[in-house]
């Protein structure tokens, strides 16, 4: 998701109705912003999309993922990361099904 995806899901999930406003809840200035809305930038920080994260409910671990990926210059290049990404972590969520059914003491407090 760009950046300015991301400003939108933050307008939606707050009901903020300002792009401006919605930068701002998550740390952006106006000129961010207008890089962002003119397609020249394509990221936040990682303490942006952590902000971002908080206010929309999403993972924080994804939005912050999403956001490294967006870096990547080459098209092909940022959909292959993606598309490792996402098997990764499907195998890690199949793995920690596995762990916490055969072990759940592991994960008390």
């Amino acid at each position: 998701m760009q950046a300015y995806e991301l400003i939108a899901k933050v307008k939606e999930a707050t009901g903020i109705e300002s792009d401006y406003a919605a930068a701002k809840a998550i740390g952006i200035s106006r000129a961010a912003l207008s890089e962002m809305k003119a397609g020249r930038t394509t990221y936040v920080s990682e303490e942006t999309a952590m902000r971002a994260a908080e206010l929309t409910g999403l993972d924080a671990e994804s939005v912050v993922l999403d956001q490294l990926i967006q870096r990547v210059k080459s098209p092909a290049l940022r959909e292959a990361i993606k598309q490792r990404v996402q098997r990764v972590c499907i195998l890690c969520s199949i793995a920690f099904k596995e762990v916490w059914h055969r072990k759940p003491a592991l994960f008390a407090a």
